[in-house]
């Protein structure tokens, strides 16, 4: 092919030239060409190099993962493609997209409708259809931005997966931000060869250590995360944190069991059917369980004994059982921070409040995958449990000496639900002789009972974890049952009721 009559501006001193089947796609074919009046095409190689565009600012770049490698076709027709190498699971590739990558019709993209183990179906038919020629790799469906820039290099960041290829299309932006069209940016395959040394991670991370710490006002500490072995720690970006705990709010539990429990037993009978499903963590006494499996319409749970560190325990009749709900969180790190100075003071404040949280599981991600999890308990206390409450107290208060009444104090409104810590009460004057008894109600109810001794000055304490929560809107009144009412008792003076929660 002759390109004829070449007109070249005054002192040009060379020319490129180019080829393609339209103007929006031309290669590079010749460069530095000697001016002159015409140029003989014999079928040069064409470079990946467009004209100049007088419209350019930068290029973006986008990259997606392949899903199957780069494969030779020997199964084809108008919408399918496939290879009696592969052995796919039947649909896993929906949506995904399939690409020829060379041979017939390469350049094609279609969008994966269905697969079985050799063939994949696509959507819209083939423009040009592939044949034995062929060569094809499925891919993810979307683009993900990796970098932009005016001039060479641009540098991105790929999973370190030894082995995977990537796919990498630059597209052309004007100073609008406007990209040209995808189908017609390049699109460029590369097989990742795996990273190698100090610097990267060659595996998933190891387990990792961790606890939890109580904050106060209703706030739950991440505490102490780190490492027995730091390989394959300096890409970590994540970790996952799973939280199973009883929501106070919901106290006291309706479930406890309907038969004793032996430490040996497998199966938990409830006094009523209960709500759990597979996978449902239990906490009973101080041991967490995992329910395998729901019998008779949730009356009885076969299950996994002694989870997350604790010891399978005999338990009689009538204990409460408690359905455990669950939070995951997700804590992001910046490439090697763990062995970091920031990483020995580290500390991630959840917000939780009302909560008994009973164990929590934890797994971290790098650039390899996640490790194995890491599951710890915290019920071996004395309140079975971190209760992260909500902070602050409240407080009922009778002046003076004291005297049998159904309203010893004016009532107290609860603006919004707690869970309770403890309830205690103090005198600033001991009773003597007699002690003095107590109740607190709520809306009328009695909530809980204390007693000062003849001769304290403070009451029994009452735990609140079992308390059913101080409702919104309830009123909190004091009744005073009894004191001492003799000639030579005194009865206290100066009462203060406190209910920290």
């Amino acid at each position: 092919m002759i390109l004829d009559g070449i007109s070249l501006p005054p002192g040009a001193s060379a020319f490129h030239v180019y080829r393609g089947t339209n103007p929006q796609q031309l290669f590079r074919i010749a460069a530095d060409q000697a001016p002159a009046a015409q140029f003989e095409d014999g079928g040069l190689a064409a470079e990946a190099v467009g004209p100049p565009d007088a419209n350019y600012d930068h290029a973006r770049f986008y990259w997606r993962m392949e899903k199957v490698p780069e494969t030779a076709a020997t199964i084809y027709s108008a919408n399918t493609i496939g290879s009696s190498t592969l052995q796919m699971i039947a649909d896993e590739h929906v949506g995904a997209v399939v690409r020829i990558t060379g041979g017939a019709g390469a350049g094609q993209e279609r969008t994966v409708i269905g697969n079985d183990a050799q063939t994949l179906t696509v959507s819209p038919d083939w423009s040009v259809m592939p044949d034995a020629t062929s060569l094809f790799a499925v891919a993810e469906a979307g683009w993900r931005f990796g970098a932009a820039g005016k001039t060479s290099p641009v540098e991105f960041e790929v999973p370190n997966r030894e082995g995977a290829a990537v796919e990498v299309t630059g597209r052309a932006v004007n100073p609008h931000g406007r990209e040209a069209a995808q189908e017609l940016s390049p699109v460029t395959r590369w097989t990742i060869g795996g990273g190698a040394g100090s610097a990267l991670d060659l595996d998933v991370p190891p387990a990792p250590v961790f606890g939890l710490s109580l904050n106060g006002q209703g706030t739950v500490a991440l505490v102490g995360l780190g490492f027995t072995d730091f390989t394959n720690t300096r890409s970590i970006e994540a970790g996952t944190l799973t939280i199973h705990y009883w929501n106070e709010l919901a106290s006291p539990t309706a479930y406890s069991l309907g038969a004793a429990l032996a430490a040996t037993d497998t199966i938990v009978e409830l006094n009523t059917p209960g709500p759990a499903s597979v996978g449902t963590l239990l906490q009973i006494g101080s041991e967490v369980l995992v329910v395998d499996n729901v019998l008779d319409g949730g009356l009885r749970y076969e299950v996994t004994r002694g989870s997350h560190g604790t010891t399978a325990a005999a338990q009689p009749a009538g204990t409460a059982v408690y359905h455990l709900d669950r939070k995951v969180f997700v804590i992001p790190f910046v490439k090697d921070f763990f062995g970091s100075p920031a990483s020995g003071s580290f500390s991630y404040p959840i917000f939780l409040p009302d909560a008994r949280i009973a164990a929590a599981e934890l797994f971290m991600t790098n650039s390899r995958g996640n490790s194995e999890s890491t599951r710890n308990s915290f019920t071996a206390n004395t309140d079975q449990g971190l209760r992260t409450l909500s902070g602050g107290q409240l407080s009922l208060q009778v002046e003076g000496p004291l005297a049998i009444e159904s309203s010893a104090a004016p009532p107290l409104v609860i603006e919004e639900a707690h869970s309770v810590r403890d309830v205690f009460a103090v005198v600033e004057e001991a009773p003597t002789e007699a002690p003095v008894d107590l109740e607190v109600l709520q809306d009328g109810a009695v909530y809980c009972s204390l007693t000062i001794p003849a001769g304290q000055r403070t009451s029994n304490v009452v735990n609140g974890f079992g308390l059913p929560p101080l409702q919104e809107k309830s009123e909190l009144t004091l009744r005073i049952v009894s004191v001492g009412q003799t000639a030579t008792a005194t009865p206290g003076r100066n009462l203060t009721v406190i209910i920290r929660l």
